[in-house]
């Protein structure tokens, strides 16, 4: 199996925090006896998204793309694979009240931006989260398989250990 790994955000690509988010992926596939052939850091620009999901649907059997699933603007990981697959947006309504639910058991209000991490394509398979308000999703782009996680900004690795 050829694997990918993609890693999105400008923060990662002009080094202002460190990938460590890769280096454990990588490590724990290798400790399960799979080989990671290429890995990819992509800043959050809609082309270079798109370019590179393009270009890992046609290389690889299985793509692992980490980050980009925020409430931001410059979160752009569903948009650009819903782009990439060739499906819409839809509105995942049990992820939704996830996340309302996460947010209320804080004694919060949800922002309305939150919303978007709600937005899956519609061919997507929703993988759950159960430290975050960002779900995963897996997709089929190309001849690839593509799993969608959200990022450990926090570059500890506790996020993946937990999961």
């Amino acid at each position: 199996m050829r694997i990918e790994i993609i890693c999105t955000g400008d923060e990662v690509l002009t080094g202002k925090i460190t990938n460590t988010n890769f280096s454990y992926m990588a490590q724990k596939l290798e400790d399960v006896g799979l080989s990671v052939y290429w890995g990819t850091t992509v800043g959050d620009d809609r082309e270079a998204l798109l370019s590179a999901f393009q270009l890992a649907s046609g290389r690889a059997d299985a793509v692992i793309v980490n980050g980009g699933l925020g409430p931001t603007v410059d979160d752009l990981s569903q948009e650009v694979a819903a782009q990439a697959a060739g499906v819409e947006l839809v509105l995942h309504d049990a992820w939704l009240a996830r996340m309302q639910d996460f947010f209320g058991r804080r004694m919060r209000t949800m922002p309305p931006n939150n919303v978007k991490q709600a937005m899956l394509p519609t061919t997507a398979e929703m993988l759950d989260n159960p430290v975050g308000t960002a779900c995963g999703f897996a997709l089929d782009i190309g001849k690839a398989r593509f799993f969608f996680t959200p990022a450990c900004r926090a570059n500890c690795g506790a996020c993946w250990r937990s999961r």
